[in-house]
């Protein structure tokens, strides 16, 4: 437990200390260095998470070159050495500090704490040093000079951001540390990236040359991605690229993350629907560098969704259910209006989770589920209904807050959205003969979910033509369903995904004949993209808009993006039938003649009665 505290404390100090090994020193008042004196020293750093970083260089010891080592040794003009010595003695005497021990109060000045830093142990001989490039203490050590740093600090040399060189820096040794959050120019979220860990680094010449020193900056950040369940769109789950190691030295390099079945960024359902979608959130490779680790979920959902309760939104860890650990406050929902519903999942210290059945660590995936309701506001079409996440998360790990607040430093993600559309279903009754419309007919709508037949419960538009209906909900009680009905013939039903639907004639117009077949099956497919690459641009989302009648499958609706005539019913999400009636006195009263249905351009007849044809692709009428 000692040891995993003093990791704990470590991991606070940092994310990138690189230390230069030390020579020997048996004099107090020696500091290793090689070279002679000068201002001419550089320190390239090399950052590999793509973002702008801004580099500053503070010099914590000075002193003079002299036979191979750095001699009368005193403070930098960079940091308050009364501040540090106290700092470094509260940490000797904390059993929980990597720095237990190493600063009693007998080390009073710089040239004491260089003895320390150059010192090696072993008994009787020299075995190794103290500090380790880039070990625990070396990092504790950075943190404490670090917190001893103000504004006013002075700071070193000059940062080129085009070479990533601070030059100009005397003989010494420094502390070099992000003077700024780094920011992605061109990103959504431009500070997207996060701050490297403390550097420790000494220059001097070398028979008088002055070093150059390259440093391999270690920092990342975590990533996120919105899913939304698209039912039988893959029944295995797709691999996709996720999180991202930024010190890798092929930077940029993703892990496979498998999905779980079915989850895509474009989707399609009926309003009324229940639809599932999931958070996933990656940690940074620099995780251990952190004692507190600040991690918030900002996810926003279109104003056609209702808004969940919290107590149905859940947080998993790896799989496991975290949600109880968070706090009574950790998850709001608000809703904002034309804004949408603002759902925030804030975890204060992601490093303060425990898992039973496993160990948090830089690998653990965050994940939240929730359902939400789409509702009658929900946009029709091709603008369809955009949702969208990004994370807001600890991004200095040399600063890492107390893990019951929000630190001052935290950078944020890009957004990633996902797509929910919805489709109209128009279809118009006709005489078969003159083509008017006809009054007076009544319909119900159903379909197949599973081995269930659901039917169409739905609220007619008072606002709207006569005949406009809005999907409500769905029943397997047939005698609950809504009865569609119109005083023009033509019917419109807003908020059908896409599937196959039964139209039920269940009354014929006045003077016209029973159909011989009352049901006439119309499936709406829709062409999406399903691929996991979505780049938020609805119209590569939704490609394609296609109703067939399973009676007459020759006779199919076909909308795309490449036919110009077409551009505005795939913009409205349209798709539109016309369904014939025979009168009476055209049919003998037996046989198998029958009614006529029309086939668009041909003028052939065919036998059957109250068939449908399909012969138009209408455009949205009468907006809200």
């Amino acid at each position: 437990m000692k040891n995993t505290k003093r990791a704990r404390r470590a991991a606070a100090f940092a994310a990138a200390v690189v230390m230069a090994a030390c020579a020997a020193i048996p004099m107090g008042s020696s500091f290793s260095a090689s070279a002679a004196s000068g201002g001419s020293n550089a320190i390239t750093i090399t950052a590999t998470d793509g973002a702008a970083h801004s580099y500053a260089a503070y010099q914590i010891f000075s002193g003079t070159y002299a036979g191979g080592v750095l001699t009368d040794i005193t403070w930098g003009d960079a940091v308050d050495g009364t501040a540090v010595l106290t700092a470094l003695h509260n940490a000797s005497n904390n059993v929980s500090s990597p720095l237990n021990g190493l600063f009693p109060d007998t080390v009073k000045d710089a040239a004491g704490v260089a003895k320390v830093l150059s010192s090696k142990t072993g008994e009787g001989e020299i075995k190794e040093s103290v500090f380790g490039d880039d070990s625990e203490k070396a990092q504790a050590f950075a943190a404490v000079v670090g917190g001893c740093l103000n504004d006013s600090s002075t700071k070193s040399g000059t940062y080129d951001s085009a070479t990533g060189k601070i030059s100009g820096l005397p003989d010494g040794y420094y502390l070099v540390l992000d003077s700024a959050a780094p920011t992605n120019p061109g990103e959504t979220n431009p500070n997207s990236g996060a701050m490297t860990r403390y550097i420790l680094k000494v220059t001097a010449h070398d028979n008088g040359t002055p070093s150059d020193i390259t440093v391999n900056a270690k920092h990342s950040a975590p990533s996120v991605m919105k899913k939304v369940l698209e039912e039988g769109y893959n029944t295995t789950g797709d691999t996709v690229k996720f999180g991202n190691d930024k010190d890798d030295a092929t930077a940029g390099v993703q892990n496979e993350y498998q999905l779980e079945k079915d989850y895509n960024d474009v989707a399609d359902y009926s309003i009324g629907d229940m639809v599932p979608f999931t958070l996933y959130g990656s940690l940074p490779d620099t995780f251990g560098d952190y004692e507190h680790y600040y991690y918030e979920f900002s996810d926003t959902l279109s104003k056609g969704f209702v808004a969940p309760a919290v107590s149905d939104i859940h947080v998993y860890v790896d799989g496991e259910d975290v949600t109880t650990q968070l706090g009574t406050n950790a998850i709001t929902v608000a809703d904002n209006g034309d804004k949408g519903i603002a759902i925030a999942v804030k975890i204060t210290d992601v490093k303060g989770l425990t898992l039973a059945n496993g160990t948090l660590s830089k690998n653990s995936i965050i994940t939240v589920k929730y359902s939400a309701k789409l509702d009658t506001d929900a946009e029709i079409g091709l603008d369809g209904n955009v949702n969208e996440v990004k994370l807001t998360y600890s991004n200095n790990p040399n600063k890492t807050g107390n893990g019951t607040t929000k630190p001052d430093d935290t950078g944020e993600t890009p957004v990633d959205k996902v797509i929910v559309f919805t489709y109209e279903q128009d279809f118009t009754k006709k005489d078969a003969d003159s083509g008017k419309e006809l009054k007076d007919a009544e319909f119900v709508l159903s379909r197949k979910k599973g081995e269930e037949t659901q039917y169409l419960v739905a609220t007619q538009k008072v606002n709207k033509v006569d005949g406009t209906y809005v999907v409500d909900s769905w029943t397997t009680e047939k005698d609950k369903a809504t009865t569609l009905k119109t005083t023009d013939g033509t019917y419109k039903v807003i908020g059908l995904e896409d599937g196959a639907y039964t139209v039920e004639e269940t009354k014929k117009p006045n003077g016209y004949n029973d159909p011989v077949d009352s049901t006439t099956e119309l499936t709406i497919s829709a062409e999406t993209d399903n691929g996991q690459a979505w780049a938020g641009e609805a119209s590569k989302a939704l490609t394609g808009l296609t109703l067939t009648a399973a009676n007459d499958g020759t006779n199919a609706v076909s909308v795309t993006l490449g036919n110009e005539q077409n551009k505005a019913i795939l913009s409205d999400g349209i798709v539109a039938a016309d369904i014939f009636n025979t009168k009476g006195s055209t049919l003998p009263s037996t046989g198998g003649i029958g009614t006529t249905m029309f086939y668009i351009g041909g003028g052939v007849l065919v036998a059957g009665a109250g068939v449908l044809l399909i012969t138009k692709k209408r455009a949205k009428k009468d907006a809200e």
